[in-house]
């Protein structure tokens, strides 16, 4: 069993103890200062990352934002996108203690993995647990073992195990004793995601209330939005404009005709500003998301315009609706400034 990285890595040089970078790579890429906002809160996050592992005489360095240490005499590659965007939004005195719960946390989930193996051999212990882990494809490793699929453009899934305080994802030669195909396996852990109790947090952004964003505080927000189409009971006549820029958030408007061009728009810019202020940031996308479908729609922000490029049926469907070539959304929810 192991845990997909969080972000893009090299391999662990367990070679020196000093927890420090490689001559001339940062321990902290430049993008975490967006972060922070200041070299201050900054230079305090990342004393906290060194607090920790000295403290408790591990041998670790610190390169490119992630930790590359040796622990119980294996290598290990530990991200720090999710608790850096964590201790962003923290006050200055919580810091560390958000950085030593975060690495506690993996710590236990590894030992918990480590229990686990002994069911693996039982698929009826194991099958309640099956789930979905999301990861955005620019945090994957090369290769590996790992069960993973992509049905969704810009989302991975990997099947995984659900520990109660975190995931683990599934190698291939754990399962192969089941004799289960990944397909079997990946709709058994849907059907389990989508079966999970959640409260209908739902938040409107909006004076129409056609914007709406659904809080699950569990890190299994996507997984559940997936798994249940997307909330089609909050659809529109055509579907509905979906994204979900972190795994505890969803992003939604009902899709109803031209009018819903602008509130695309507004979709985009919160899908685009949520998933850079993190945490848990999964994907900017937004997809148009119809009879089970998701299609997503490409676009690019600059300032306060937004570059639409619409998939061709959208474009079929808002020509069908008296929209015109010249009313696909090109630059979506920008309609207000041509007055």
């Amino acid at each position: 069993m192991n845990q997909p990285p969080r972000q893009p890595h090299g391999s662990a040089d367990a070679s020196g103890n000093t927890g420090d970078s490689e001559p001339d790579t940062p321990a902290l890429p430049p993008e975490f200062v967006a972060h922070f906002k200041s070299e201050q809160r900054l230079e305090r996050f990342e004393h906290a990352v060194r607090r920790y592992f000295e403290r408790r005489k591990i041998d670790y360095r610190l390169v490119l934002g992630s930790v590359h240490a040796r622990i119980d005499g294996q290598d290990h590659t530990l991200g720090l996108d999710n608790v850096a965007q964590m201790c962003a939004s923290a006050p200055d005195d919580e810091i560390e203690a958000l950085v030593a719960d975060h690495f506690d946390t993996i710590a236990r989930t590894a030992e918990a993995s480590r229990r686990l193996e002994k069911d693996l051999s039982d698929f009826s212990k194991i099958r309640p647990k099956l789930t979905l882990l999301l990861y955005p494809p620019t945090t994957l490793p090369e290769g590996g073992e790992s069960i993973r699929r992509t049905r969704i453009e810009g989302i991975e899934e990997f099947l995984g195990v659900d520990l109660g305080e975190s995931i683990v994802s599934l190698r291939r030669d754990a399962v192969a004793p089941w004799n289960k195909s990944d397909d079997e396996l990946f709709e058994i852990a849907l059907a389990n995601a989508a079966a999970c109790a959640r409260p209908d947090d739902a938040i409107t952004l909006d004076p129409e209330g056609l914007i709406v964003v659904m809080h699950d505080a569990s890190i299994f927000g996507a997984a559940r939005t997936i798994a249940g189409g997307g909330y089609p009971d909050r659809h529109g006549l055509f579907g509905a404009f979906v994204s979900m820029p972190t795994k505890h958030l969803t992003i939604l408007t009902p899709f109803n005709g031209l009018e819903s061009m602008q509130s695309l728009g507004a979709v985009m810019r919160i899908a685009t500003g949520m998933f850079h202020e993190g945490p848990r940031s999964l994907s900017p996308n937004v997809y148009w998301v119809r009879e089970g479908r998701w299609m997503a729609i490409p676009y690019e922000t600059n300032g306060d315009q937004i570059d639409v490029n619409p998939p061709e049926p959208l474009v079929e469907l808002l020509n069908s609706l008296g929209g015109g070539d010249e009313n696909t959304p090109h630059e979506a929810g920008d309609d207000e400034d041509d007055e």
